[in-house]
């Protein structure tokens, strides 16, 4: 809340603790190359976490990672083909 005068009067404050900002992001794969043609096979996974600096966040008692959805890991494949002159 301000003043007429812009002066602060009153806040809330919201804490945070255990903060996590590091997160694994690990590709690996296969590479097979003939002649000019390059193909790729390869996996993928993270823990990147969207809401990672948010979840240990709460405001007067209530946590915010009640309210964002659980954490999950990424897996994916990766597939390429390439061709050079």
């Amino acid at each position: 809340m301000l003043s007429p005068n812009g002066v602060v009067l009153y806040h809330d404050g919201v804490s945070n603790n255990k903060g996590k900002w590091c997160a694994f992001d690990v590709r690996c794969g296969l590479m097979f190359g003939m002649d000019n043609i390059n193909i790729t096979i390869g996996y993928q996974f993270s823990t990147i976490d969207v809401y990672g600096m948010h979840r240990n966040l709460s405001y007067k008692g209530t946590r915010f990672e009640d309210f964002y959805p659980k954490r999950k890991y990424q897996y994916g494949a990766v597939i390429g083909i390439s061709y050079g002159f």
